[in-house]
């Protein structure tokens, strides 16, 4: 099994680190927090040739409603548990502000290899259009 804490991979940020000049690294629990993040946002078609057939978010905005929210939770939960397999859900938070028109997403989760550290994943996603 490999060391998942570990791992490094590009920022996706892509900030300059201050003393090599290079693209920055992120090491650790960043990159699970990474992908995390990377699989949530991901399109029903942006990968060629998989179908991401949980992702839900693009009706986000147009009909959030308590029965949405729990959908949404599942679909988070079912994409993560299928495409990062370092990490353990222990629970997941959804909070729409309609104020802002915002949703707040927040996971807490523990990496298989250390699961006395639990760690918190927390996106905001906004409406772009």
């Amino acid at each position: 099994m490999k060391q998942v804490l570990n791992e490094t991979d590009l920022d996706l940020n892509f900030l300059v680190n201050p003393i090599t000049g290079d693209v920055s690294i992120k090491t650790g629990v960043d990159v699970i927090k990474q992908r995390m993040k990377n699989i949530i946002l991901l399109g029903k078609h942006d990968m060629p040739f998989k179908v991401k057939s949980n992702s839900i978010l693009t009706n986000l905005f147009e009909n959030y409603d308590p029965i949405f929210n729990i959908e949404l939770k599942r679909s988070i939960r079912i994409d993560i548990e299928k495409y990062e397999k370092n990490v353990r859900i222990l629970n997941i938070n959804t909070n729409f502000d309609e104020s802002q028109n915002m949703l707040n997403i927040s996971i807490n989760f523990s990496v298989i290899q250390n699961d006395s550290v639990t760690e918190l994943l927390v996106l905001k996603v906004e409406r772009t259009r």
